[in-house]
């Protein structure tokens, strides 16, 4: 019997989802079952972020409209899928094969795909992709404006985290390198600290902020400024990594290979798949650039394939991921994310490779009933 996929809507009210200039009080997405007729095979996720990436532009860039649109669209056009693929390369090539538009669409179909053949042979999506190692996990505190930004660091920190990354403006480099220091001071353990300005200086302000940011010993700053600027950037006091604008497809290629970036953030939601970041790894990895696999506040299935992304790079091209549990998985369905578990007494927070089939997340048959 030919596959087929069958999407149902999901999400609600949330916190804790932010960037450095705004946030977003609720999440939503949507589901891709993949069936081989009543029998469930596997799970994928598609939640565009507001306001990121091709799925906003197609719903008119606008943060208060619904970015799933395109996505469910097609995924609900895609009708039957015919056998399952035999490996991730022909996954990828049937995924490539349906031309979709929507970056979190693909990435849904490719998850599900990718999860189906995963369980049906007895091994991790990861394993699929490559090399499964674990590997160390940073953890997104909040904003360095916060009011309780120190006491969110210690909690962090006393959970096993060893990697932070804070929000900012860039607006006032030298209040936010004295509050990063504070951290330091307050929490009392050898850290690595990261931050991300989310694109909001000009070339001149970056150059500036990371020559301040430069006595607090940050290990990297994400997205200093933004698009065509980052290629005028160069070399600066601070290791800067691309994050959003590697969703300009057009500026993709240069500013893999062509500007002074330490690295790229890779977000398979945003960018249309594992595979596709993968492929994109290579490129960095060829130009002497590391890679750091993060979230897009998604639910649980998003988040366990991009932990199974971030498990699947080469270690010595990866940096700690930006996949801890977030706020945001309040407004989807509850479910237990095997990758991402609490560190023992004393241990740091770690990216786990555990023993899984797929993505290895389940829901509930209850959410197909009723769809």
């Amino acid at each position: 019997m030919p596959l087929s996929l069958r999407v149902i809507a999901v999400g609600g009210a949330t916190s804790g989802a932010i960037s450095a200039q705004s946030g977003w009080t609720r999440r939503d997405g949507l589901l891709a079952g993949l069936f081989n007729g009543e029998t469930l095979l596997g799970l994928g996720e598609a939640s565009p972020l507001p306001g990121f990436g091709a799925d906003a532009r197609s719903a008119g860039d606008s943060w208060a409209t619904d970015t799933a649109d395109g996505a469910r669209q097609e995924l609900r056009a895609l009708g039957h899928l015919g056998e399952l693929p035999e490996s991730a390369e022909d996954v990828a090539r049937l995924c490539d094969e349906f031309e979709l538009s929507s970056p979190s669409a693909r990435f849904a179909l490719e998850t599900a795909l990718l999860d189906a053949l995963g369980r049906r042979r007895g091994v991790a999506l990861g394993q699929l992709l490559g090399t499964r190692i674990s590997g160390p996990r940073s953890v997104l505190v909040g904003h360095l404006d916060d009011g309780d930004i120190l006491q969110r660091a210690e909690r962090a920190v006393a959970r096993g985290a060893r990697h932070l990354k804070f929000k900012a403006t860039g607006r006032d480099p030298d209040v936010e390198a004295s509050r990063l220091i504070e951290v330091r001071r307050a929490c009392g353990s050898p850290l690595r600290l990261r931050l991300d300005l989310n694109g909001g200086l000009d070339v001149a302000a970056a150059r500036d902020a990371l020559a301040c940011y430069q006595r607090a010993e940050l290990e990297l700053v994400e997205e200093p400024t933004r698009g065509a600027a980052l290629l005028d950037l160069g070399e600066c006091a601070v290791p800067w990594f691309v994050d959003e604008s590697l969703l300009q497809a057009d500026l993709r290629g240069a500013l893999i290979e062509k500007s002074a970036a330490s690295g790229v953030v890779l977000k398979p939601t945003l960018l249309g798949g594992v595979t596709r970041c993968l492929s994109l790894a290579t490129l960095a990895a060829r130009g002497g650039k590391r890679c750091i696999v993060t979230h897009a506040f998604e639910g649980p299935v998003a988040l366990a394939a991009c932990a199974e992304l971030a498990l699947a790079l080469e270690n010595d091209a990866a940096e700690a991921a930006g996949l801890d549990l977030h706020g945001a998985l309040s407004a989807f369905p509850s479910a237990r994310v095997p990758q991402l578990p609490d560190a023992a007494v004393g241990d740091a927070l770690q990216v786990d490779a555990a023993a899984v089939h797929g993505h290895g997340v389940t829901l509930g048959e209850e959410l197909w009933t009723a769809s």
